[in-house]
């Protein structure tokens, strides 16, 4: 025997035993257990895994955004929905109103087109037809009609070898789902 060896034999209770303990309880239960013992949320005074607590419970604290469920906005009936959120930030409305500021504080009558036009400037009506530069909307940038039959989405091949040679019109596309000299895997060309 080493004096390493002697020395840890020398520091052992005398009738000790290896890996024994002598009982066991939770901090809820009044005597301890002895052999296999099974340690359950019960025992140490734990709530269980699939305990939870109904939302009507909750008192205090701060929830996580991410539990905040979304809610139908008929749900709403008391309080202020911010400017951020959607709302007015007003927390009352009146009948025939329309409110436009970023505050949601500043009400305009639509009694008639002429009260709105007068509330909130003619540059702001004609930007609805007009750009910036003062270019008329409807005859300077193309509308949908105009371009929707621009690309024809004709179908799929495999490389660009299968492309047709023949009978193609214009605005007809394909996808090559092997890269190609028009780009990598499935790369669409006209």
């Amino acid at each position: 025997m080493t004096d390493a060896q002697a020395k840890k034999l020398a520091g052992v209770a005398a009738n000790a035993q290896v890996n024994t303990i002598t009982g066991i309880k939770g901090d809820s239960e009044s005597t301890y257990r002895t052999g296999n013992v099974n340690i359950t949320a019960a025992n140490v005074g734990a709530a269980a895994a699939s305990h939870n607590h109904a939302a009507s419970e909750i008192t205090s604290g701060t929830l996580d955004v991410a539990r905040i469920p979304n809610l139908n906005t008929s749900k709403l009936t008391d309080g202020t929905l911010g400017v951020a959120r959607g709302g007015t930030g007003a927390s009352t409305l009146g009948a025939g109103v329309v409110y436009h500021s970023a505050s949601g504080t500043g009400a305009l009558s639509i009694a008639s087109a002429a009260n709105l036009v007068s509330a909130i400037g003619t540059t702001a009506v004609n930007r609805a037809t007009a750009d910036a530069e003062g270019n008329t909307i409807s005859s300077t940038y193309a509308k949908k009609s105009d371009i929707s039959g621009v690309y024809i989405y004709k179908g799929t091949v495999a490389t660009e070898s299968n492309l047709p040679t023949s009978g193609q019109a214009t605005g007809d596309v394909y996808n090559i789902e092997a890269a190609s000299t028009y780009g990598g895997a499935g790369m669409n060309v006209a």
